[in-house]
């Protein structure tokens, strides 16, 4: 019997590394999540801000456009 006991804990050892391993990678795994949803919403962001950019740039050129088709048409 005792060395059915000894397998028995050794299997109890193994079983508790294994669940520290996966919630280690899970703890690993949370943290990437979060970094990557950070650099996401930068991202973001950061396209907002040229969209906007570009919204303006693009109603200047109108603007300048037909101000030089008004001169031409002179």
């Amino acid at each position: 019997m005792t060395r059915l006991l000894e397998a028995a804990e050794r299997l109890i050892a193994a079983t508790e590394q294994l669940e520290k391993a996966a919630s280690a990678r899970s703890d690993e795994a949370d943290g990437e999540h979060a970094q990557l949803k950070a650099e996401l919403d930068r991202a973001q962001r950061e396209n907002e801000a040229l969209a906007e950019a570009t919204n303006l740039v693009s109603g200047r050129l109108d603007r300048a456009i037909e101000r030089i088709q008004d001169l031409l048409e002179r």
